[in-house]
C-alpha cells in the first residue's frame, strides 16, 4: 500500500471518541485481486464506564477485480454498531451488464449467541427479484450454527438452509435448491452458463469431523454456449481420507 495516507483524531471528554479515514481514494491489490478508488472511514465512541459503545464503518470502492471472476464496480459497505446491535448494508454492480446486487440486515449480540436477520425484499443476486423469508434467522453459538426459515425465493426458484450444524450427531443442516436457473451464478464464473439446478445436501458435525452428502441434478446445462446436457452428481465427504468423493452420470 505505497503512498497510502491515513487521517484520524482522538478525544476524551464525556465519551472516548476515535476516528480514522483514508486521506484520499486508494488502490489495494493482492495477487489477482484489486480494488480501485477505495475510500474508508471509521469512527468509534465509548462511554467512560464502558457500558455504551457505538461505531460506524463506511467502505466504498469504484472498481473491483476478484481474481479470474467478472469485474464489479461501486462496491459499498456500511456498518452501524450501537451497543449490542449491528446494522449492515452492502451493494455492488456487475461491470459488464450494470446488474445490481445488495444485502441488508442486522445482528444482535446476546450473552452467548449472535442472531443475524436479513431484511426482506432485497436483491441478493444480480438482475433478479429474490425475496428472503420475512422470519429468517441465523443463530451463531460458540461451536454451532442454526438456520431457521433461511429461504430465498424468486417465482418457482428456491434456495434454502434449514437446521443446525454442531457436534451433536442428532442435528443436521439441510441445503435445498429447487428449479434454480444457473444464470443466477454468472457473476461467480468466468464463462456464461445456463440450465436448471436442483439439489439437496445434508451436513452434520463440525469442520474437524464433518459428515456431508449431496444429490445434484443439472438439466440442459450449457457452458459458454456449448450444450453439455443433463448431469446427475452424487457427493460424499470421506472424513478419514479428508477428501470429497464424486460420482457423475
Amino acid at each position: 500500500l505505497p503512498n497510502t495516507l491515513l487521517e484520524g483524531s482522538f478525544s476524551q471528554q464525556e465519551r472516548v471518541n476515535f476516528s480514522l479515514r483514508l486521506a484520499e481514494p486508494a488502490t489495494f491489490a493482492y495477487k489477482k485481486n484489486r480494488w480501485e478508488g477505495t475510500q474508508l472511514e471509521l469512527s468509534t465512541s465509548q462511554s467512560k464506564d464502558g457500558q455504551s459503545v457505538s461505531a460506524v464503518v463506511q467502505l466504498a470502492s469504484k472498481g473491483q477485480q476478484w481474481g479470474t471472476l467478472k469485474a464489479t464496480e461501486d462496491l459499498s459497505v456500511t456498518i452501524f454498531w450501537k451497543d449490542n446491535q449491528i446494522n449492515f448494508r452492502s451493494g455492488l454492480v456487475l461491470h459488464e451488464s450494470l446488474q445490481q446486487a445488495s444485502l441488508e440486515g442486522q445482528a444482535v449480540l446476546l450473552d452467548s449467541t449472535i442472531e443475524i436477520v436479513l431484511t426482506p425484499a432485497q436483491e441478493v443476486l444480480p438482475d433478479s427479484q429474490w425475496q428472503v423469508h420475512p422470519e429468517n434467522c441465523i443463530t451463531l453459538g460458540k461451536s454451532w450454527a442454526r438456520f431457521q426459515n433461511f429461504v430465498f425465493r424468486k417465482g418457482q426458484q428456491q434456495v434454502s438452509l434449514e437446521g443446525t450444524l454442531s457436534a451433536d450427531p442428532a442435528e443436521m443442516l439441510h441445503l435445498k435448491v429447487k428449479d434454480c436457473s444457473l444464470e443466477n451464478f454468472n457473476l461467480l464464473v468466468s464463462k456464461p452458463v445456463t440450465g436448471v439446478l436442483n439439489a439437496a445436501a445434508v451436513l452434520q458435525g463440525t469442520l474437524d469431523q464433518l459428515y456431508m452428502n449431496s444429490d445434484i441434478n443439472f438439466e440442459k446445462l450449457t457452458i459458454d454456449n456449448f450444450l453439455v446436457g443433463d448431469i446427475h452428481v452424487k457427493t460424499s465427504w470421506n472424513n478419514i481420507l479428508r477428501r470429497l468423493n464424486i460420482a457423475c452420470q
